[in-house]
């Protein structure tokens, strides 16, 4: 409650002190005495407003310092004052810069004022020009209800956010899943994928065998010509010559036709492998391709996974909605019900009187 005011180079007023008792004060007289100066500088006291240097004294030379200075029935005082040197609030402990439009946290605490406090001749009549939305504002403050006000904006606000964050979700679920349906076939070629891989093993192997087949050739060519030198050095008797280039010749058509039968029978054998083979063989890229595309069919699949939580996060945040809604519907009948049974004014805190 303020118990004094005190106004010095202020307006009309070179230095005046009102002592205001608890109840209503009333401050009468004749037009151009200065009643407005007081409500104007209580406001400028208490708001910071306006700004800049607008109230300087009308009996004095321009740039002289003024000031209001509020007391409070806790015997605290506030002073709001500008000169030359100095333009802020100065209390019983510190001062503070007013450059902008903004009160000190510490100013609001020692006067517990604001706007909704003043009333001048200007403003229009109040609560009853006002908005219903805007007097129920006002109401919430005074009772103390707007953090209800705020939680539950905050809340639609989160909640806003979550459903278009659904919807969002959602389309891209839809997208994904019609992503999804071109790999549909992967599953089915997988067991092919992996014929064909043991298909390229045996290739392999079937290519080292051949290297093998190739080895023994060249060796038994080398023992033909090792052969053929070995010829001049042999020395039998003219009647045995024939016999044994017969036998020789024998034993070297056997050991050919034995040689060549296996070449034969295993070239057969290559080229009936190489025939089932190729297929496998121009198949080889596409199996890159089929592996690419299985992992990213793995991290689609993940991707759904996380807009799974996501969803289930969301419905959590739907529930703590609700919880918030009816607690503020049971503090708003709890707060009608304080209202009633209450015999003291919620906008100034004063007793009425009956």
């Amino acid at each position: 409650m303020i118990t004094d005011i005190f106004l010095e180079n202020f307006q009309r007023h070179l230095e005046t002190h009102l002592e205001l008792h608890e109840g209503v004060n009333v401050i009468k007289g004749t037009s151009h005495k200065g009643k407005s100066s007081i409500a104007r500088g209580i406001e400028w006291n208490v708001l910071n407003q306006p700004l800049g240097d607008v109230y300087g004294t009308w009996l004095k030379k321009e740039g002289t310092p003024y000031s209001v200075s509020i007391q409070t029935s806790e015997e605290k005082f506030v002073t709001r004052e500008r000169s030359s040197s100095f333009n802020g609030y100065t209390t019983e402990n510190d001062s503070f810069e007013a450059l902008r439009g903004d009160v000190p946290q510490e100013v609001k605490d020692i006067l517990q004022l604001s706007e909704i406090n003043i009333q001048s001749q200007e403003n229009n009549h109040f609560l009853i020009s006002d908005k219903p939305s805007d007097v129920a504002k006002k109401l919430n403050e005074v009772a103390g209800l707007e953090i209800i006000h705020k939680s539950l904006s905050k809340a639609d606000s989160i909640l806003r956010d979550a459903r278009k964050g659904a919807k969002l979700l959602d389309e891209q679920i839809e997208r994904e899943k019609e992503g999804l349906k071109k790999y549909d076939f992967l599953n089915k070629i997988e067991p092919f994928i992996l014929r064909i891989e043991t298909a390229l093993k045996e290739k392999d192997l079937t290519n080292n065998k051949q290297r093998i087949l190739k080895n023994i050739l060249s060796n038994i060519g080398d023992a033909r010509e090792k052969l053929e030198n070995y010829q001049d050095f042999l020395t039998v008797k003219k009647s045995y010559k024939d016999l044994i280039t017969k036998i020789q010749k024998s034993k070297e058509t056997t050991i050919k036709r034995g040689l060549l039968e296996t070449c034969q029978y295993t070239i057969n054998e290559l080229r009936q492998k190489k025939a089932e083979h190729a297929v496998v063989i121009e198949a080889k890229p596409q199996v890159k391709n089929l592996k690419k595309k299985l992992e990213q069919y793995r991290q689609i699949s993940t991707r759904i996974n996380d807009l799974k939580k996501a969803i289930s996060d969301i419905a959590k945040l739907k529930i703590i909605n609700s919880e918030l809604n009816s607690k503020a519907r049971d503090a708003r009948i709890e707060y009608n019900t304080t209202l009633k049974s209450c015999k003291t004014c919620p906008l100034c805190h004063q007793k009425i009187l009956t």
